[in-house]
């Protein structure tokens, strides 16, 4: 299993400076304590549910929708009842997954009380404590076969997207 997550707060502070050897920079800071994702997996399908060992070697990733680099601290155990909650984090926009691997499991939807957040970054301005990972053991499948004007099946390239615009993601 991986290391339970630490409870004791987290605080952030965060200065750009400019150093040089020509002069010496003194730097003030004030740290806000640190924000937490918590929430619960639930779970959708004909498959029994992971086991509390496969549950606490998995983690749930609250990455900073900006890029930046948070090292290790963005990952949160999942405890054998399927509840994670994340360290303090900074306030900012944050998109939630999952580290993969959890057997037959894939992620069905990251739902913020009614709103889904699949995929989409959300502001974390306060603790967020409301977090439901969807899981599911159904496999999504599209087949079909492509035919030019002919009618003879050839090599094609098929995208799919999601019908509603605002779920297509920016790059």
């Amino acid at each position: 299993p991986l290391a339970p997550t630490p409870t004791a707060d987290t605080h952030w502070a965060e200065a750009r400076i400019n150093v040089s050897r020509d002069r010496a920079v003194n730097v003030e800071l004030t740290f806000e304590r640190g924000l937490r994702v918590s929430g619960h997996l639930d779970y959708l399908g004909d498959a029994q549910g992971p086991t509390a060992t496969e549950l606490q070697s998995r983690a749930v990733l609250v990455r900073p929708a900006d890029g930046n680099d948070l090292g290790n601290f963005p990952v949160a155990r999942i405890e054998a009842d399927g509840a994670f909650q994340s360290v303090g984090l900074p306030a900012g926009r944050y998109q939630v997954g999952m580290i993969p691997g959890l057997g037959p499991w894939r992620i069905c939807s990251v739902r913020s009380g009614d709103v889904d957040i699949s995929g989409k970054p959300f502001s974390l301005e306060r603790d967020h404590p409301d977090i439901a990972i969807v899981l599911s053991s159904r496999k999504t499948t599209i087949n079909g076969l492509v035919r030019d004007e002919s009618g003879k099946a050839g090599p094609a390239l098929v995208l799919v997207f999601p019908r509603d615009r605002s779920q297509w993601a920016e790059s």
